[in-house]
This record gives structure tokens, C-alpha cells and sequence, in this order.
């Protein structure tokens, strides 16, 4: 028996010692007090490394250099809810940092599945504000069109030639795909 803190939500996550066993199970739970079981829908996650080097550091939109900046592809099968995510592992922002080091990232609607686009500001679906943090999440919700279900995920840094690694992250209850272009 465990003892929980009250108001306080918790994960359970039945798991067995071998990988890959897959087992039907019975979760029971007994409370002294009112309490709520509720399931997660399943969820999918892709998170790709990349890093800006010489070649694509390539800063924020503000600069001309900013199409060099490493590209991503998502492609979708259906409306919904698409959390994308930019993060510095390892990385702490600290208050003495400069700020052309701010995360952010662009979301373009691509033209083909090849990811294709021209990198032009119109065709952006949504960005993030560059923040003086070591992550930033932009949730959104897309839809196929008859063209493309295919959009262009460019990470980047404020300003250009900043060298770092990083993490791309899409998670979505709906089905999706994520390749680096």
C-alpha cells in the first residue's frame, strides 16, 4: 500500500519486466476517499536531434540566412492536435545568457510530400515567440487539404551562428510522421 498526497495527480503505468510482452490486466484501485481513474487516450511521439552547425545556424526570420536552419517534415492523416516542441537538452537557461540564443520555431505549409516549400513568411501556419528558455511548444491544431497533409517544422535561434543541438518533438493522438528533410 502507498500513501498519495491529495489534489495531487498522479501516472500509473502498468508495465512488466519483459519488453515487448503485451498482456491483458486488471488495474484495481482502493481509496478512503473520493477519487478519479480516468484513462489517456493513446498518444504518439517522434522526437528527432539535430543541430545547428556553420552551415545551418541560420537565426530567426528577421535574417536572410534564415532558410538554411535544419528542416523537419510532418505529415499527417487527419485533423487534430499537434504538439510541437523545440528543446536544448542539457542546456539551463541562465539569466546571463544572451538573448540571441532564444529558441523558436516556424510552422510552414508544405507544397509536396518531399517538403518542398518555398521559404516564405505566407506560407507560415504558426511560430513561436523566441523566449529566453531551453524549450518551446507550440500546440496546433492541422488539417489536410486536398494538396498536401505535409508541413515544414524549422527550428531555430534568434540570431545566426549559434551552435547548439537540439530536439524536435511532435506528439498527437492522431497518427503522423516526422523525417528530417
Amino acid at each position: 500500500f502507498i500513501t498519495l498526497v491529495p489534489e495531487t495527480p498522479y501516472l500509473v503505468v502498468p508495465s512488466s519486466s519483459a519488453p515487448g510482452l503485451v498482456a491483458p490486466f486488471q488495474l484495481t484501485v482502493y481509496s478512503s476517499t473520493d477519487m478519479v481513474l480516468a484513462a489517456f487516450r493513446d498518444s504518439q511521439s517522434i522526437a528527432l536531434a539535430g543541430a545547428w552547425d556553420a552551415a545551418t545556424a541560420g537565426g530567426c526570420d528577421l535574417y536572410d540566412t534564415w532558410n538554411k536552419n535544419p528542416k523537419f517534415i510532418l505529415t499527417i492523416q487527419e485533423k487534430g492536435v499537434y504538439r510541437v516542441a523545440l528543446s536544448r537538452p542539457g542546456k539551463t537557461w541562465t539569466r546571463n545568457m544572451p538573448l540571441d540564443h532564444m529558441l523558436g520555431i516556424y510552422v510552414l505549409r508544405s507544397e509536396n510530400a518531399s517538403g518542398a516549400v518555398a521559404i516564405e513568411k505566407k506560407l507560415t501556419v504558426a511560430e513561436t515567440a523566441f523566449l529566453p528558455m531551453t524549450e518551446v511548444v507550440e500546440e496546433l491544431e492541422l488539417m489536410p487539404t486536398d494538396d498536401t497533409a505535409c508541413f515544414v517544422i524549422i527550428p531555430c535561434t534568434y540570431a545566426p551562428g549559434k551552435l547548439a543541438e537540439f530536439l524536435v518533438s511532435v506528439t498527437s493522438e492522431c497518427p503522423f510522421t516526422l523525417e528530417e528533410i
